[in-house]
């Protein structure tokens, strides 16, 4: 490309930029920096919470010999509905005030006025749930003359699950686990916690002769 500015002429070549003045004096010459790598979150990333939006950590691999970078976060792809626009010394930039919705961002590395192409835009959404998981609790089977129980049930794909506040493997929303009991009566509790903090639970009384299914959600 051939710049003209104040009766002067610049020539800028591929992968190079010029900074000029008004009356067209180069005040900077020379090769774009290079894109950033390595940019976390991932491209679609998912961020799920009940109350309280999260704050999300933007991050990327340093560009060599480049200590300053410009982040632009926005509500559309074109990047034209700016939310945050910001020159920064640093390889990582954290924000906490984004709403439910789908968000885009881009990063790029600075060499004064000089600009080198964006890493982006990469997507990343936000999704208010505040709606508990599903739990279904079988009736405990007592295994007699073991002092053991087997708890069984199901929950969403992805939701952890306590029983006696112990947590425990799940297997797509599937779970099954032993338990050992005291003679007498004991109350079974299980809970569901879903990746945004909602919580469910489902209790059992178990005894040694008799199993009364029962608790709440």
């Amino acid at each position: 490309g051939v710049v003209t500015i104040g009766g002067r002429t610049a020539t800028v070549d591929a992968e190079h930029g010029v900074t000029i003045s008004i009356n067209g004096e180069v005040l900077e010459e020379g090769r774009l920096p290079g894109q950033p790598r390595n940019i976390r979150p991932r491209n679609s990333a998912v961020y799920q919470y009940r109350a309280l939006p999260p704050e999300v950590a933007f991050s990327w691999e340093a560009v060599p010999r480049i200590d300053r970078y410009r982040f632009r976060l926005a509500r559309d792809q074109a990047m034209s509905d700016i939310v945050v626009d910001e020159r920064i010394g640093s390889r990582r930039f954290e924000y906490g005030g984004l709403q439910d919705g789908t968000y885009y961002w881009q990063v790029s590395a600075m060499d004064g006025f000089m600009e080198g192409p964006a890493a982006g835009p990469h997507t990343v959404r936000l999704i208010r749930d505040a709606v508990p998981p599903a739990l279904q609790l079988q009736a405990a089977q007592l295994i007699e003359g073991e002092g053991t129980v087997v708890v069984r049930g199901r929950t969403d794909p992805g939701a952890s699950v306590y029983i006696q506040g112990e947590a425990i493997a799940t297997a797509a929303g599937n779970f099954e686990q032993q338990l050992s009991i005291d003679p007498g009566t004991t109350l079974i509790v299980v809970e569901a916690v879903d990746r945004a903090g909602n919580v469910a639970y489902e209790s059992q009384i178990i005894n040694t002769n008799i199993t009364i299914n029962g608790g709440g959600k």
